[in-house]
């Protein structure tokens, strides 16, 4: 025989074992982070049997997959940063509350910042009546090009990268301008991170809510629960109910014995009722 065509056919085998081999291993991956939909609609059955009903679809999905995330952090630094970053220099004066810090400057600004990540600010030069009760009726969404120059302050003032906040929320009440920002991270949501801040001729006058100053600096990859492993959990803790959306989300975290905030991946189960339930995806236990 031929030695030239027994390489080439022996070349041929190997080059075939090893799509063999690579096709192999993609089914075992696609397969162990996808839920069929057969498991699916058992476990929607036996949820259902416990008082929690979800659509079999809400199940059937790949799998989440987000990394821990942490930055330093020390409460009181924290908040004085936070404080300077809103006045655009350190603050003159700061006092301790049971929970958080008032920070003022000796032109009269105050700013009140909570252990929680709350904020409220109203400028002195603010009339505070008049500008809650724009805030209040604001409910249009307005133009992006029509506030770009409060879009950049802001971006400016919170320390973000330029095009940071191009899908926040703009809208315009009386002169003012309120662009309202759902925080997230590597593009997941931050639950329970939103914040409004109030504009007048490219002045901040305003802000309330609740918005996190820390930048993650590390990461880590830990295995989820999936979203069956969720649910399960709230069955193991009696609740009841019907399910109409499951997201993933960030839940933060202060590590004070790390001196590290954690930015732990969740999930953002909502009820029909309208209630809704921040889960750990590390621990299925419930925020």
């Amino acid at each position: 025989m031929n030695w030239k065509q027994v390489k080439n056919l022996l070349l041929l085998l190997l080059t075939a074992v090893n799509i063999l081999l690579l096709a192999f291993v993609y089914r075992y991956y696609r397969d162990s982070n996808f839920t069929d939909a057969v498991t699916a609609k058992r476990a929607a059955a036996i949820l259902a049997d416990s008082g929690i009903t979800v659509e079999s679809e809400l199940l059937s999905v790949r799998n989440d997959a987000a990394d821990v995330q942490s930055c330093a952090y020390d409460r009181e630094d924290y908040l004085c940063y936070a404080a300077a970053l809103l006045f655009g220099k350190e603050a003159d004066g700061i006092y301790l509350l049971p929970s958080g810090i008032r920070a003022e400057t000796t032109d009269g600004k105050v700013v009140t910042l909570g252990y929680d990540f709350s904020l409220q600010y109203v400028s002195p030069d603010a009339d505070k009546e008049r500008l809650i009760a724009a805030w209040q009726s604001a409910k249009s969404p307005a133009e992006h090009e029509s506030c770009q120059t409060e879009i950049d302050i802001l971006e400016e003032l919170l320390a973000l990268p330029e095009g940071t906040l191009k899908n926040a929320l703009c809208t315009h009440a009386d002169g003012y301008t309120f662009i309202t920002v759902e925080q997230s991270e590597s593009g997941i949501p931050l639950y329970g991170m939103e914040c409004c801040f109030g504009f007048s001729g490219g002045t901040l006058l305003f802000a309330e809510g609740k918005y996190c100053f820390g930048i993650p600096t590390e990461k880590t990859s830990e295995p989820l629960l999936n979203r069956i492993n969720i649910l399960f959990s709230e069955k193991e803790r009696g609740k009841t109910g019907h399910i109409t959306d499951i997201a993933l989300c960030y839940t933060l975290y202060e590590d004070a014995q790390n001196s590290s905030l954690l930015f732990v991946p969740a999930y953002v189960l909502t009820y029909a009722d309208g209630e809704r339930v921040a889960v750990s995806a590390l621990s299925g236990k419930a925020y």
